[in-house]
């Protein structure tokens, strides 16, 4: 949910400039993510959350 909130903020936020490519995850001008971008995302999240989780790649998720 937190990521529904934050595309919501940047639409909000470009207004007529933002084009809505309907992403999950997407750069602050609505275009896509670099895979290796989000496998680095989802690595420092792994970290941050201490729960001892094997490696994973993106497309594991």
């Amino acid at each position: 949910m937190l990521q529904k909130a934050a595309v919501a903020k940047q639409k909000a936020f470009a207004g007529d400039e933002y084009t809505d490519f309907n992403l999950t995850f997407s750069l602050e001008d609505s275009f896509s993510v670099e895979l290796k971008l989000c496998e680095k995302w989802v690595k420092k999240w792994q970290k941050r959350t201490e729960m001892n989780l094997p490696p994973l790649i993106f497309h594991e998720i």
